[in-house]
């Protein structure tokens, strides 16, 4: 890393530009140090029926990766370990991130972990996590006495469980 003085007419680097060009070149930044961001990057999606993350981690070995789940939070977890080149002589310089990493998620639903995918492709784990059935969306039918009343433009809505409620009938005030 160097340091381009040139660019300030005193000579001197301020103080704050130094520690920005510093933490530039660096693996641990200011937002992996509990900023928004973290290590590796992940997205995560919520639909009707699942949640999925999306996890960059080139280079590792999906044998290397663990995953878990306990309550509402997902653990992904590994090592990227480290090719050791057989050349002679120092490294000019390595930039390829290695090491082992840890992220937690809290997720936005209960999930059923029993019937949760991953997958490894080109450097992406994929994890999709079925959500539990007691969260997913339920239609219910309204009936009165023997008649089942629908409600227009309920019906054909997918996969949604409907359930039949009595509904007794009284006296309006």
């Amino acid at each position: 890393m160097s340091i381009d003085r040139r660019r300030y007419s005193g000579g001197y680097l301020p103080l704050r530009e130094a520690i920005d060009q510093l933490f530039e070149g660096s693996f641990i930044t200011p937002s992996a140090l509990g900023g928004s961001g973290g290590f590796p990057t992940a997205d995560m999606h919520v639909n009707d029926d699942e949640v999925i993350v999306h996890m960059a981690i080139p280079g590792a070995n999906p044998n290397d990766i663990n995953i878990s789940v306990t309550g509402e939070t997902v653990t992904i977890s590994g090592e990227v370990k480290s090719e050791h080149h057989s050349q002679k002589g120092q490294p000019y310089f390595e930039e390829i991130w290695r090491g082992r990493f840890q992220r937690s998620f809290q997720l936005p639903t209960q999930v059923d972990a029993n019937k949760a995918d991953a997958s490894y492709n080109n450097g992406v784990l994929t994890l999709t996590l079925p959500k539990s059935e007691a969260t997913k969306p339920r239609k219910i039918q309204v009936k009165q006495g023997q008649q089942t009343l629908d409600q227009p433009g309920q019906s054909g809505q997918g996969q949604v469980e409907t359930e039949k409620v009595a509904v007794h009938g009284g006296g309006t005030s």
